[in-house]
């Protein structure tokens, strides 16, 4: 199983590491009047669900794919076919997608990325 990423073109990426997550969140806005009292906005009761990938050991041509696909999608929702099977529309919330390079040569470096998306419900 791989991981795609479909909008305007198209990424396929291999397994996440072990330790991607999904998570639920809900916001709240907070505003405060002139005269000082605190009002709380509920503006919605749905939470947001989001879900964090990493991978290791990504070649160069993986990750430049990956980034080219995040540059003509920026904004836009995509779809994600994940590893374990699913198919929704997500958001990218980490468009510079938080690559790491780790290593003292460029060409023997160990390449890893974080990307956040969350899932358009």
């Amino acid at each position: 199983m791989s991981v795609t990423l479909t909008g305007t073109g198209s990424v396929t990426l291999p397994n996440p590491e072990f330790g991607d997550s999904d998570f639920y969140d809900v916001k709240n806005v907070v505003n405060r009047s002139r005269g000082g009292k605190i009002i709380v906005l509920y503006p919605s009761r749905t939470a947001q669900r989001r879900r964090t990938l990493t991978w290791r050991h990504m070649s160069s041509t993986e990750i430049t794919n990956l980034q080219t696909f995040l540059l003509a999608n920026l904004g836009a929702q995509v779809t994600y076919a994940g590893h374990r099977g699913e198919s929704e529309t997500v958001m990218v919330l980490t468009p510079d997608a938080n690559i790491a390079v780790e290593g003292r040569e460029m060409c023997a470096a160990r390449r890893s990325i974080t990307l956040e998306l969350e899932v358009i419900l």
